[in-house]
């Protein structure tokens, strides 16, 4: 088996185009592996196996395609129990051109009444069976209820004459052509049938590959049945898709023995495998100690959930059962699919844990999201089932009102694209309803799934089903088909008068009956007789155990006023108890368990911690062992909490530590280990003990106030741009509403007041800078109206003086802030605030606008604004900064700096669309992008299961892509970070911001989980040393200045914390908008922001090297590497797919379409002989060193076409041409079409077989050949 999967590595390097069809795919895979192990079946399910190659199936498939003899398109029944017989009757089927029907064996009569009502609804004209059951099925059909049986022609599978596949002529098969029915359940008891071509299920195959992350070494286990879409298509044609083992067990041997399943996976070590939820929950209780012992799951990497409701604690019970037997949790992959869609609609990201929510059920039932309700016992636990893994679409839309519902609100669950089938079988009606909907702007067709579900962070959870469909064990049942038999089960029961619901027993989903009593019912009747009819009736019909009988009186059923019965009141009463029922029968009724609730903390620093991470995170509270990561950490976050830390412990507690202590738990012994012990440097064998915290609180200030680092290196570099606006920053505040413009002047003058660096100048006294705090006073705000202007010129008008202000340069001998009020008009208005950076960044304007709201909030309302008093002001930072960097410590910092950036960092050469100035220049611009929800929720579940954030997730897609563009392998780029390492800081306006040289060596074309190593590890070891100041580490390296660009790197990336919402303020609604000032401080810079909508950002960039287009042509080339990130995490860097599908398109189609009307309507020859007219000496075809003109190609040409016309060959008569590539080969392809024929041509290089099917198959009377390749040919007729 081993050596199988290494030949399937080889082989997938080599698969470059793939097939249209599975049956090219398996022609393939025959033809280039024809040894290879494809499909073993366990025969006992245990060790007793029997295999099957790729090219023992073909065989075998072909045989029975040319036994079969029906048109294609017909429909050909396959009544075949599990096994390898099973496989090669579908591969049969589609190498025929027919439309396979698989359907499950029939155990007694009822299973064969279903059977024949799928015969009655695609009408077969065979069935492909075993020679054993064919004898069986003929005695059944003389029952008269089965009399269509008869009429199906037979085609035993076991019994195939040798050989009779060698005169097998295959007919024409495409993407388009259906491949099979896939049947289900119908609505009123009548299956129908999904109808799914080749293109579907390739395209659904492609996402199943991207969603498993299946490579060459995977091996695959399964059990499920063939005839269901999950056995097929997830356990039989994945594997040939992917070109890898199958083994295989039928599912009686499974649920006799669920050890089975698992001892499968053990010992064929595979990597894939799974089932619906009850195969999981039947796995721990019925597997014992020790049998478990000897399982060794080590190698199973995707354990996929689906085909009914995925139920949290099942996850947690399996995978704590079996993580002695080396099962991981982050194997378990739920995922939701369904028929009507082929098989996989969303799944996560493999290897990553599964992400579960805890929702308030009150809110559901209302169709809202409410997280994490404050009282456990009011949740329910769901489980994400991820987002889409290819191009598919899916929506949440409100089925009434069709329109897409926002996120975080229960809709029906809408999906469209290649995987979606064609519709149902001769059902245009039922086909319009459900494939063919649209939203309420026309936008469609979608697939209209029935379930219910809502999205969140761009993982879609499924909360139920709109039209009620009962899903027990992954079988699909309608509650019609249950109501319809219980009252058919007695005379006393009425017709009409029954519900039919589901609820979960102990996570399990039960089938519950609701029937009213005939009006006209004895009241001799035992109500105990009828409960029993009942459940005879269903187990025997349906093969469903009903938990549940309540019988009611007549007319008692929850009904709508046009008498439709409403099976959600049915159920709410029952669940609540509130049903008037007469007789009532419930079996192994149970309390549901309690909600889990995470592990609270167990020591007195752990609640220290746990209050610090909820308070910072914004959780109610936080276990001991919940992660970092998965409770949304981030880096910034990281920082918040590193702050809190080490003011609580009194010791320094960097913000890379909650990267490498991820936990509550982990974080506290990390601490505890560090207290008390020998200082950094000793030699004690002990972990070196934490530095002590230095106090950051106001202090007595000189009369000249230094700058903090990070401004003086400001004020230097504002010197040298020399007035440009590029370490400006400006916000607007658009306000709507009846302004109180006394009110906001007051509240400017406030705020104003409050943060010095509002007030803050920087003069130069003898060359060097100083702060300069002035005293409070009065803000006026200047007011420029608008409201004059022609409407349609006004928001023009607004956009320029916004921009006009932001661009103004300022005078840094007064304090660098400007205010101005702009009126659009009466009740519209914009306050704009342009600030410099050595005043203010990103967070600080967070921090005005929000504190502004709240004063003029108070202020308008005639109330004192209540703000608690600010700790600390900049000029205290920075006098904490120059007094607290002690020489060891700052040494320390900085040869971790020298050594990672020892070495030249060479530049990074992008390729511009212009020549780089020799002096550098600011002139910029912005291109907006956006990463889709989806995406980022994927991004972070990747970088989750490697311990990275979402920011070191996108950096490493963007490294990835700077490799990519320049070919260099030694990459630096730079990344801010807030540097406010105390809590006292946070509400302080002013520049804390440092900057971190990210250096990564993209060598050896690393896979993308390698690269997420290597750049995390950058990351996390600069934060680890961010305590160095940027200043600092630049002069340490005493680079040597180029003036053409920025020292050390030109490309910056900057993941700005969730943007806050617009600030509230009393009676007026506002809006924010950053305002661009035209300038780039980098060749690149990439600002992102993620949020509920994914992450959203912009590009910022240096115009005199960058055309736009180039600018949105790197976020297509992003993008399309970040999807690759997540579609497989294991391909290498060189691997990864740069162009999107457009920029494909593009590129193989829209460039070669070099079609043009033409109106000459002569003949080629007929072109080409007034062309030789025109140019008779011009050359017109070399090959070698061999020549040709028109003339002479055109007279050995006329030599040609007479001799075929001596031979018979008349218009549009064929003719064969094998011949090398050479001049003689042009002379023979035009001499047939001067003569009036079609050619024929044939690649001598093809296998002799092939050459002579295509000889006798085409039956052309004349071959052209060269000599030397027409005594190589096969023998045949022609002359």
């Amino acid at each position: 088996m081993e050596s199988n999967r290494s030949q399937g590595r080889a082989i997938s390097d080599r698969d470059a185009a793939e097939p249209a069809t599975l049956v090219a795919l398996l022609r393939r895979r025959a033809e280039q592996r024809p040894s290879a192990h494809a499909y073993t079946f366990l025969l006992d399910g245990e060790t007793d196996a029997r295999s099957l190659t790729y090219g023992e199936l073909d065989r075998w498939a072909r045989a029975l395609a040319a036994q079969l003899d029906a048109p294609p398109g017909e429909r050909a029944l396959i009544l075949v129990p599990p096994g390898l017989e099973f496989i090669a009757a579908f591969f049969g089927c589609l190498h025929a051109g027919l439309v396979a029907v698989p359907v499950p064996m029939p155990q007694r009569k009822r299973g064969l009444l279903r059977v024949l009502s799928i015969v009655r609804d695609c009408r077969p004209s065979v069935v492909l069976t075993l020679d054993a059951f064919v004898s069986s099925v003929a005695m059944l059909a003389e029952d008269p209820a089965l009399a269509e049986l008869r009429s199906l022609r037979c085609v035993t599978i076991d019994k195939v004459p040798p050989g009779v596949e060698d005169g097998f002529r295959p007919p024409r098969v495409t993407a388009d052509s259906v491949a099979f029915l896939q049947y289900t359940s119908g609505s009123t008891g009548a299956p129908k049938g999904v109808v799914l071509t080749h293109g579907n299920l390739l395209s659904n195959e492609r996402m199943i590959q991207r969603a498993f992350g299946h490579t060459e070494e995977s091996l695959i286990v399964g059990w499920l049945p063939p005839h269901h879409d999950m056995g097929l298509i997830g356990n039989i044609l994945q594997p040939l898709y992917v070109g890898v083992p199958c083994v295989q067990l039928s599912p009686d041997h499974f649920l006799m023995r669920p050890w089975r399943w698992l001892d499968a996976i053990s010992r064929y070590r595979a990597t894939t495998s799974g089932g619906p939820n009850f195969a999981y929950d039947l796995c721990v209780a019925k597997i014992t100690p020790e049998q478990r012992e000897g399982l060794d799951l080590s190698s199973w990497k995707v354990a996929f959930n689906g085909a009914e409701p995925i139920r949290a604690a099942t996850l947690d019970r399996f995978a704590d059962a079996f993580a002695p037997s080396g099962f991981r949790r982050a194997a378990l992959y739920p995922c939701f699919g369904l028929a009507e869609a082929t098989l996989l609609v969303s799944g996560g990201a493999p290897e990553a844990p599964p992400v579960t929510r805890t929702v308030d059920r009150a809110a559901l039932g209302q169709g809202l999201v409410v997280f994490d309700p404050r009282d456990p016992q009011a949740g329910s636990t769901l489980v994400g089932c991820g987002g889409p893994p290819g191009d598919e679409q899916v929506l949440i839309v409100d089925p009434e009102s069709r329109r897409p519902c926002d996120e975080e609100r229960v809709g029906e669950i809408w999906v469209a694209g290649a995987s979606v089938a064609q519709g149902y079988w001769e059902r245009p009606e039922d086909t319009a309803h459900t494939f063919g909907a649209r939203l309420s702007t026309g936008e469609g067709p979608f697939l209209r799934t029935g379930d219910l579900g809502f999205l969140s962070r761009g993982e879609l959870y499924v909360t139920g089903r709109l039209k009620d469909l009962i899903i027990v064990r992954g079988r699909n049942i309608y509650p019609q088909d249950l109501e319809i038999t219980a009252e058919e089960s007695h005379p006393s029961l009425r017709a009409g008068g029954g519900a039919a619901f589901s609820v979960d027993v102990d996570g399990e989903e039960r089938v519950v009956i609701v029937q009213e009593l005939g009006r006209r019912a004895s009241p001799a009747v035992d109500p105990a007789e009828l409960g029993a009819a009942i459940q005879s009736a269903v187990a025997d019909r349906h093969e469903v155990s009903v938990h549940a009988v309540v019988l009611i009186k007549p007319g008692s059923l929850p009904r709508t006023t046009s008498g439709k019965v409403q099976r959600r009141a049915c159920r709410a009463r029952f669940v609540d108890g509130s049903l008037d029922a007469v007789w009532r029968s419930t079996l192994d009724a149970r309390a549901p368990a309690e909600a889990e609730i995470a592990e609270p903390p167990r020591t007195a620093l752990e609640s220290t911690l746990a209050g610090i991470w909820a308070e910072v995170l914004g959780r109610a509270r936080v276990g001991r062992d919940e992660e970092f990561l998965s409770l949304g950490g981030d880096s910034l976050r990281a920082m918040q909490v590193s702050g809190r830390v080490s003011e609580a412990v009194g010791a320094d507690v960097g913000p890379a530590q909650l990267f490498e202590s991820t936990t509550v738990a982990a974080l506290a012994a990390w601490i505890e280990a560090r207290q008390g012990s020998a200082p950094a440097g000793g030699s004690t064998g002990e972990p070196a003990a934490l530095a002590p915290v230095t106090p950051l609180t106001p202090g007595e200030r000189p009369e000249r106030l230094p700058l903090s680092l990070v401004q003086e290196r400001l004020w230097f570099l504002e010197h040298l741009v020399a007035g440009a606006p590029v370490y400006h920053i400006a916000v607007a505040l658009r306000l709507s509403g009846a302004l109180d413009r006394r009110a906001l002047e007051q509240a400017v003058t406030a705020l104003v007041a409050r943060h010095e660096a509002l007030r803050t100048s920087f003069p130069s006294v003898a060359g060097q800078p100083l702060q300069r705090v002035a005293p409070p006073a009065p803000v006026a705000l200047p007011l420029e109206d608008l409201s004059a202007l022609a409407e349609e010129e006004r928001e023009a008008a607004l956009q320029e003086r916004l921009r006009s202000g932001a661009q103004r340069a300022f005078d840094l001998d007064e304090p660098p802030v400007r205010w101005a009020l702009l009126r659009v008009s009466e009740r519209e208005h914009a306050l704009s605030l342009t600030c410099h950076h050595l005043i203010a960044d990103g967070w600080s304007m967070n921090v005005l606008l929000r504190e502004l709201s709240l004063l003029y909030g108070a202020l308008s309302a005639g109330r004192a604004p209540e703000l608690a008093k600010l700790p600390l002001q900049p000029a205290d930072h920075a006098l904490w900064q120059r007094r607290s960097e002690p020489a060891a410590a700052r040494e320390r910092e900085l040869s971790y700096w020298r050594e990672r950036l020892k070495g030249p960092v060479p530049p990074l050469e992008l390729p511009t669309d212009r020549p780089r100035p020799s002096v550098q220049t600011y002139a910029g611009a912005r291109e907006e992008l956006t990463l889709p929800p989806e995406l980022v929720a994927r991004l972070t579940t990747l970088g989750r299961g490697a311990g990275a954030t979402l920011f070191t997730t996108v950096a490493a897609g963007l490294f990835a892509l700077l490799h990519r563009y320049t070919g260099q392998r030694d990459v630096c780029i730079g990344t801010p970070v807030a540097a406010r390492p105390r809590a006292a800081l946070e509400g302080v306006v002013g520049c804390f911001l440092n900057t971190l040289a990210l250096r990564v060596d993209l060598s050896g074309n690393p896979r993308v989980t390698e690269l997420l190593a290597r750049v995390r590890a950058a990351v996390t070891e600069g934060q680890a040393h961010q305590e160095a100041p940027f200043e600092r580490v630049l002069e340490a390296l005493s680079l040597e200045r180029n003036l053409s660009h920025t020292p050390l790197f030109n490309v910056m990336l900057a993941m700005d914390p969730t943007p806050e919402p617009a600030p509230e303020i009393p009676g007026l609604s506002s809006s924010a908008q950053r305002i661009g000032t035209g300038t780039a401080q980098f060749d690149l810079a990439l600002n992102l922001a993620a949020d509920g909508q994914g992450a959203r950002g912009a590009w910022e960039y240096n115009t005199d090297l960058f055309d736009r287009t180039t600018v949105a042509r790197l976020t297509r080339h992003l993008l399309a590497i970040l999807d690759g990130f997540v579609a497989s995490p294991e391909a290498r860097l060189g691997d990864l797919p740069m162009m999107d599908a457009a920029e494909r398109e593009q590129l193989l189609t829209g460039w070669n379409a070099t079609k043009r009307a033409y109106p000459d309507e002569r003949r080629v020859h007929e072109l080409f002989e007034a062309q030789a007219e025109r140019t008779p000496d011009a050359v017109a075809v070399i090959f070698d060193d061999k020549r040709l003109s028109y003339r002479e190609l055109n007279q050995r040409a006329n030599q040609v076409a007479h001799a075929l016309r001596r031979r018979g060959v008349a218009p549009d008569g064929l003719v064969a041409i094998a011949a090398e590539r050479s001049v003689e080969m042009v002379v023979g392809l035009l001499g047939i079409l001067k003569a009036g024929g079609a050619y024929v041509p044939i690649d001598p290089e093809y296998p002799a077989d092939r050459i002579a099917f295509m000889l006798e198959d085409a039956a052309a009377p004349v071959l052209l050949s060269q000599w030397p390749v027409a005594s190589r040919l096969p023998a045949h007729r022609a002359e």
